[in-house]
């Protein structure tokens, strides 16, 4: 679907700006491209392979053994019927995680059958994502607690989803903005839908100006990340956005220096996985992330399909 730009002038408007400023040359055709080819990738982040959209269970694990299945009263159960009732017993021990599959069950992990094996967490460079049927699980840290994520490329919702609804793509809402770096490195409290509150780096914030006045924005992420992630919050969240908030990326590609030219693309601004799924975990906007207007770009809110 091409996206139209209801704005055929705003590229000569940039140019003529361009030549009185040292504002940038924008190419509305690449940029009306770019933001078509990122929302395709976007629908299949969300719906593809483990996609937030195919999440159907987030179960708390105990310390001991946690029984594993579809069998109704199994700590973490799997609602599949490709599941077996008993696929095995997750054991938690001093923050050591390890999983024993039943005998006569296939569980694999990455294509290879497994007996026993150790999940490593997210937080960890190698969590371990074990397989039955159709369903994926993982293990997910937050604060103290561990719990286990569940996927299904089978899920009930897959079955109607639909488009997301979409603020009509204005250029206008691509703003050039000014990343400032917090010295030393600032960690903030975010408080997640679970009600649990985790603390974030914050490599600095973005500056940028909207209806003459200047407004920032705390960018989580570290001084290697070239992109940084942004929660925020406006006034279209009370009824025609996502009432937790919104998410964006901004890209930083030049991460040494300590003040640096960047975009802000609100067009790309994206529905928390919450909008989706029951099952996630997400961090809501932090006070001065709350912006006094509403941001009529990106994503509306999505109504399930029944």
């Amino acid at each position: 679907m091409r996206f139209k730009v209801h704005h055929p002038i705003l590229l000569l408007l940039f140019v003529i700006s361009a030549c009185s400023s040292d504002s940038p040359i924008i190419d509305e055709v690449k940029w009306a491209d770019e933001l078509e080819t990122w929302r395709a990738g976007r629908m299949e982040r969300l719906i593809g392979d483990r996609g937030w959209a195919t999440i159907t269970g987030l179960d708390w694990l105990e310390p001991g053994a946690n029984l594993v299945g579809s069998a109704r009263g199994s700590r973490v159960q799997f609602d599949s019927a490709s599941a077996s009732p008993s696929v095995g017993v997750i054991y938690l021990e001093d923050g050591v995680i390890r999983f024993e599959t039943t005998d006569g069950v296939e569980v694999y992990h990455n294509s290879d059958p497994v007996t026993e094996i150790e999940m490593l967490g997210e937080l960890t460079e190698s969590q371990v994502i074990l397989s039955t049927g159709t369903v994926q699980f993982a293990i997910i840290n937050r604060g103290d607690k561990y719990g286990v994520r569940t996927w299904d490329s089978q899920a009930p919702i897959l079955k109607g989803f639909g488009e997301i609804p979409i603020y009509t793509p204005d250029l206008s809402w691509y703003v050039q903005a000014t990343f400032h770096r917090y010295e030393p490195t600032k960690y903030i409290d975010l408080v997640t839908v679970l009600d649990v509150s985790e603390k974030n780096p914050v490599d600095g914030y973005v500056e940028f100006q909207h209806a003459g006045e200047t407004f920032r924005l705390d960018a989580l992420g570290v001084r290697a990340d070239t992109s940084l992630f942004v929660i925020i919050g406006d006034e279209t969240n009370r009824s025609e956005t996502y009432g937790a908030g919104r998410y964006l990326n901004v890209a930083r590609m030049d991460t040494a220096a300590s003040t640096t030219k960047v975009w802000i693309d609100f067009n790309r601004v994206y529905n928390p996985p919450c909008a989706f799924t029951a099952y996630s975990t997400c961090a809501l906007p932090p006070e001065q992330n709350k912006l006094p207007f509403p941001i009529t770009a990106g994503e509306k809110r999505y109504v399930k399909v029944e």
